[in-house]
């Protein structure tokens, strides 16, 4: 679903920032 991969994807660019 589109809108399903737009919150993963949101959430994996926190994880990212959270990371760096």
């Amino acid at each position: 679903m589109y809108l399903e991969a737009l919150v993963q994807m949101n959430i994996l660019q926190k994880a990212d920032k959270e990371f760096l």
